[in-house]
């Protein structure tokens, strides 16, 4: 299995750590938090509840959305698919 940094994900998206729990709803905002939770799923293997904690979400279904949503955006923008590739890669 492929270990990834969790700083490199987080620099890889340029995401300032206050971004992360930010109840800020702006598009870019809300993509970066999305990204992050596609990673921290995709290599931490951690569950919904966890991340759904450790985000700050409200219930589960918000983990599930926001991984459901940056590969649906990953498949139509390539600028999307750029930068889960550039993470990937480090």
């Amino acid at each position: 299995m492929k270990q990834i940094n969790l700083f490199n994900v987080i620099t890889g998206i340029d995401l300032n750590l206050n971004d992360l729990t930010s109840k800020d709803l702006s598009r870019e905002k809300t993509e970066i938090r999305h990204i992050f939770v596609y990673f921290l799923k995709k290599y931490f293997k951690l569950s919904n509840a966890e991340i759904m904690d450790f985000m700050g979400y409200k219930n589960h279904s918000s983990v599930i959305y926001a991984i459901k949503n940056i590969k649906n955006k990953a498949e139509i923008y390539k600028d999307i698919r750029v930068i889960l590739q550039k993470i990937d890669k480090t």
